[in-house]
């Protein structure tokens, strides 16, 4: 027996239909995000305490205001990751399935000179041998206006940190 499984969003169906309609009502939101050796655009919305990045076809990631919370879209076979806090450590989830527990600090913030804030978080995936073990950090700016500037996150454990800058004039 085949069982299948429909998810809507409607945050990107919304997103969608904007992007059909040829307008570009989203100027000034719109993101570029590179990760893997590709380049996206994504377009950010808020949906209650969430924020939410949105591109064309299913391509979806979701913060929480400090952590990124869910990742569809960018996985291959179209799996469906979800990155769950417990404490300061991150539990990365594909498809509801528990893959891996990474061990992290807490946020740190840095005044930049500029006058903006560098809000850094150290993780460790401390499943692996002592001599493999992956240090990496999640990180976002916000500049001097108050104004988030720069995101830089771990999408899944098997692939490179993505980088995320606001796109000055979209075309």
């Amino acid at each position: 027996m085949f069982v299948s499984c429909s998810v809507q969003f409607r945050q990107l169906d919304m997103l969608n239909q904007i992007r059909e309609a040829n307008t570009d009502p989203l100027e000034g939101i719109a993101w570029n995000m590179d990760w893997n050796g590709d380049s996206y655009t994504l377009y950010a919305a808020t949906e209650g305490d969430q924020t939410l990045f949105g591109g064309y076809g299913d391509k979806l990631l979701g913060f929480d205001g400090f952590d990124l919370t869910n990742v569809i879209g960018f996985l291959p076979n179209d799996d469906i990751g979800r990155i769950e806090i417990e404490g300061d450590d991150l539990l990365y989830f594909v498809n509801d399935r528990l893959v891996v527990r990474h061990v992290c600090q807490s946020w740190e913030t840095q005044q930049q000179t500029d006058g903006g804030l560098k809000f850094t978080r150290s993780c460790v995936d401390d499943s692996r041998q002592q001599g493999d073990r992956r240090v990496y950090q999640n990180e976002f700016e916000i500049n001097p206006a108050g104004e988030l500037s720069r995101l830089r996150f771990l999408l899944h454990p098997d692939y490179p940190t993505m980088t995320m800058t606001p796109i000055e004039n979209p075309s």
